[in-house]
């Protein structure tokens, strides 16, 4: 590179040593031997003492990648200055050496040089490397009690060290006293609030600010998105275009992502478009960005437009389509565009074979998943995460092989996380599995204690299979720690304008005409599931078609209902208009219609039955758990929806058996007892007898108890012909009486009368008045002209020549437990 003598001055000396880093046709190597041999010049020509040169040497070589080379040149520098000690302390920082850093910033000090504001914001960045709050601290003293002036550059370093170690309110203190701010500080101290949540703090500096780059907006939008404020982002980014600032590719992609975490499909277009015009995407980097869009918003098609289109096609390209389609259930695509993947040479990520292993899921392809799986590190040579391993929780949990799934978690290599046991309750929740759920419910549990998810989703295991006490006791503990569910919220864009409905919500200016439509996609929707029901006498092909033509009406009526509660004016130009609204927002996904048709019918049949049936279920509910129960609650255990049903509302509340306190209901039996002590109580408080009918609504076990007492020889319990509990009677010694053989031979004699008449009769000369007046009815019925319903046909017919007796109750002594002496 030298063939003849130099004669350079210092500034053109050290501008041809720069060169050489920023020559990106020469070759690390060959950027060293140049190097090398502008070293040798300058201490051939003795000029290895000027710190401006000999720092120019110490850069290239750690730009270059050779900081020990670095190293030793600078132990050549006779009497190594500031400048020379800075650049060398850089050196080690930008190769991710903080700690020799920071001893040369320390041996800088010591040799008694006072640093300047570059050797300061230097050594910062490597405590920032180094993650060392201490080491901030003691610098930030040092520059205090040294009385040096800190420079915008310093406290912009100081501002980004306090905000990695979380202390929010220095940094804020920092850059409230900085008589001079630079637009990088005003950036930086935006970054540190979104980085811990300060959104608010965030967007009031970001209104203060006297001017913004794109650096500006991004740090914002990007901070909002990764929070879910997604409709913040889209509002932003209009706000952004009446400003003087245009986008980068940074820009569109965090307005696209924010696009297709809401499904703002509208504004999504737009900036396809917007990015047309502009040129931003000219070398197709952003294709990924609008496949991935289109996807969640619910338009695959318009996503594989834009592969298909794509004139370069990436690895994030070929992942995102895979992805969407398998999100769309479209499993044989998605798996036939990764093997055309594999043909063009382009091998798969992490991502990717999570996009192939969740198609596999989504298409019930339990074998090619195992497949995939099973030959990730062999094939990809990639090692398998706990993605991969949720994804095949998810194959196996949806085929009903919960026990595999289960023993897959407990071979992980690494710990399952909230996602994976997540995956696993939801499984036991569809194949109703309570040892397993309760299982993946404790896991989560442990991970987050205030997640109230894992409990709602096992109470709801429980109501599955009728366990109303485990319910009971894991609501009374849901309510007593106060958690809570997050309400359900959804969104849709028409016009760009995103409308969000929360669960429960009466805010909205057209609630009552959206209810209205609702009610309408609610019968569209029985019509697709008594089409599923109908499918079976038809061709699979014509099903299948008019499936999806009921579907798309859905789809269509659902989108009616923004368009209804959407202004009437005309589209306007903008992306985007944002509705305020206090509520987070949430992702969306394409409307999607449940596959669990059985489980559908079984809820519309509940709801649909008469007002008769909806009680005696409810009833059944509140009987069986003994537990205090809100409309709403009596909703998710059993189906029926008290709140919306005015009659069976007021049936309730009148019920006999039902206690209402204004907010819950509860079951009320005739007696309030509980446990066998008090009801020996009760049965020695009716010598006469106690009908069995009676008390057993009292609590659950009362017949097993009544047992209970029975064979511990405190109560006698009289039978009836269906060998059920009648009559109890207290034990009590003193109306014992003996009865011998013949009494009781005699009592089974006993001859009967035929007809009801002559028993009624026979009753009344005994001196006891009948409960029946079956004469007085006869002749009634003769006045009117009603004849009796024939007689259901029995097995044995009473003729004439049958005896009736009182064989009938051969076991009523017995029963009685009279003893025979």
């Amino acid at each position: 590179m030298i063939d003849a003598p130099l004669r350079h001055t210092t500034r053109s000396l050290v501008r041809l040593i720069k060169s050489i880093a920023t020559d990106t046709t020469l070759a690390a190597p060959s950027a060293l031997r140049a190097a090398q041999q502008l070293h040798s010049h300058v201490r051939k020509v003795g000029l290895l003492s000027n710190e401006f040169i000999s720092s120019a040497l110490l850069s290239v070589c750690s730009a270059i990648g050779f900081v020990e080379i670095a190293r030793q040149l600078f132990d050549e520098i006779p009497d190594a200055g500031l400048v020379a000690r800075t650049a060398m302390v850089r050196a080690y920082v930008n190769v991710d050496q903080p700690a020799e850093a920071l001893q040369l910033f320390r041996a800088t000090v010591l040799s008694g040089l006072s640093p300047d504001p570059i050797a300061l914001a230097t050594a910062i960045s490597a405590c920032c490397q180094l993650g060392s709050l201490s080491i901030v601290k003691m610098i930030h003293g040092y520059i205090i009690g040294s009385g040096i002036v800190i420079d915008p550059f310093v406290s912009t370093q100081l501002i980004k060290a306090y905000g990695n170690h979380g202390e929010l309110h220095i940094c804020r203190h920092l850059f409230d006293e900085m008589p001079v701010k630079t637009l990088v500080t005003w950036n930086t101290i935006i970054h540190q609030c979104l980085k811990h949540g300060a959104i608010e703090m965030a967007r009031g500096i970001f209104a203060e600010m006297p001017e913004r780059d794109v650096v500006s907006w991004n740090t914002l939008m990007s901070g909002c998105s990764q929070v879910g404020r997604c409709r913040e982002v889209l509002a932003l980014f209009h706000e952004m275009e009446f400003s003087s600032e245009k986008p980068n590719k940074l820009t569109l992609y965090i307005v696209l992502s924010a696009c297709a975490s809401i499904g703002a499909l509208d504004t999504g277009m737009w900036l396809h478009a917007y990015l047309g015009r502009s040129g931003l995407n000219s070398d197709g980097s952003l294709d990924h960005c609008l496949m991935d869009m289109y996807a969640k918003c619910g338009s695959i098609d318009k996503a594989l437009q834009v592969f298909e289109g794509a004139r370069v096609r990436s690895l994030y390209s070929w992942t995102s389509i895979i992805c969407g389609l398998a999100m769309h259930g479209q499993a044989d695509h998605a798996l036939h565009l990764f093997l055309q993947m594999l043909e063009v040479g382009i091998q798969p990520d992490d991502v990717t074979l999570v996009g192939v292993l969740s198609a596999c899921a989504h298409g019930g392809l339990i074998d090619q998943g195992y497949r995939f799986f099973s030959s990730m590190e062999e094939m990809y040579g990639l090692e398998p995460k706990i993605e991969h391993y949720g994804c095949m929780i998810d194959i196996l949990g949806r085929v009903g092989r919960l026990k595999e799934a289960y023993n897959m978690i407990l071979r992980m290599p690494t710990r399952p996380n909230a996602v994976l046991w997540g995956t696993m309750l939801s499984a036991c929740k569809v194949h109703k599995n309570v040892e397993l759920g309760e299982v993946a419910a404790m896991e989560m549990i442990e991970l987050d204690p205030c997640d109230p998810w894992p409990r709602l989703m096992l109470s709801k295991i429980y109501a599955e299979v009728s366990d109303w006490g485990s319910f009971m006791k894991l609501r009374k503990e849901m309510n007593t720690v106060g958690l809570r569910k997050t309400p359900g919220c959804s969104s849709i864009e028409v016009n760009g304008e995103v409308h969000e409905f929360l669960a429960g919500d009466s805010l909205h200016s057209q609630i009552k005409e959206v209810i209205v439509l609702l009610e309408n996609i609610e019968a569209q929707m029985q019509g697709i599931i008594l089409l599923r029901g109908e499918s079976r006498r038809m061709s699979l092909q014509e099903s299948l078609n008019r499936f999806k033509q009921q579907q798309e009406k859905c789809q269509s009526t659902l989108s009616s209902i923004a368009a209804r509660a959407a202004s009437s004016k005309p589209a306007q130009p903008q992306p985007y208009k944002a509705t305020p609204s206090s509520a987070p927002s949430k992702a969306i996904a394409s409307v999607k219609f449940s596959n669990d048709t059985e489980r559908l019918q079984h809820i519309n049949a509940i709801r649909k039955s008469p007002v008769g049936a909806q009680l005696k279920r409810v009833i059944d509910l509140l009987f069986e758990t003994r537990q205090a129960f809100t409309p709403e609650d009596i909703n998710e255990a059993c189906y029926v929806d008290v709140n919306s049903n005015k009659a069976l509302f007021d049936s309730l509340k009148k019920n006999t058996k039902v206690r209402y306190d204004g907010k819950r209901f509860s079951y009320k039996s005739k007696y309030d007892i509980k446990g066998k002590d008090q009801l020996l109580s009760l049965v020695r408080k009716y010598p006469e007898g106690l009908q069995v009918v009676e008390v057993k609504d009292s609590y659950p076990s009362v017949l097993e108890d009544l047992q209970a007492l029975k064979a511990a020889g405190h109560v006698w319990l009289l039978s009836n012909m269906d060998s059920q509990e009648d009559i109890a009677y207290p034990n009590d010694p003193k109306v014992m009486i003996k009865v011998d053989d013949d009494l009781k031979q005699l009592f089974r004699g006993i001859e009967l009368p035929r007809d009801m008449v002559d028993i009624e009769k026979e009753l009344q000369k005994n001196g006891m008045k009948p409960a029946t007046n079956t004469a007085k009815r006869r002749a009634m019925a003769q006045v009117h002209g009603v004849t009796s319903k024939p007689k259901p046909k029995k097995k044995r017919e009473i003729t004439k020549r049958t005896k009736l007796t009182n064989a009938h109750l051969p076991e009523l002594f017995q029963n009685l437990n009279v003893p025979d002496c």
